[in-house]
């Protein structure tokens, strides 16, 4: 699969990521896949969620109402929709935790960590994760362009 950004999109979630900084922050990514070229996805929008984790310096918790009027329209058919979970790590690489591995994010087609283990210059990575026949969630790195 590869991922197209705009690289003003890219920035608003690296800027979102760092302001709620000491802070897991979350949100997702709206956008389509090119209806000619299958694993081809571009997105178009990143959409801030709040973390409502009792502990959001080391976890997140998508709040349900930031959720539900994307997935309403996702649903409805809309012209964008879900394709991609963002969540930063404060102090880890932006590599998938254990903890990331066991939500059902799964089913979302990208899933994007924003590093900032080095504040001045954080990393961003995207993974889709896949259930293997043993049903372990396994990811696998995603080619992003911006």
């Amino acid at each position: 699969m590869r991922f197209h950004i705009a690289p003003v999109e890219l920035q608003r979630i690296i800027f979102y990521c760092r302001e709620q900084l000491p802070h897991e922050a979350c949100g997702f990514l709206m956008g389509s896949e090119a209806s000619d070229k299958p694993g081809q996805w571009q997105v178009h929008s990143f959409v801030p969620a709040a973390n409502r984790s009792p502990r959001p310096e080391h976890h997140f918790d998508m709040e349900p109402r930031d959720l539900i009027p994307w997935l309403l329209h996702t649903a409805s058919g809309g012209s964008d929709q879900l394709v991609g979970l963002v969540h930063s790590h404060p102090q880890a690489p932006p590599l998938p935790s254990s903890e990331d591995l066991r939500t059902p994010w799964y089913q979302v087609p990208s899933h994007w960590i924003v590093s900032f283990t080095d504040p001045r210059q954080p990393q961003v990575m995207a993974y889709s994760y896949q259930k293997d026949k043993d049903g372990q969630i396994r990811y696998h790195s995603l080619l992003v362009q911006h």
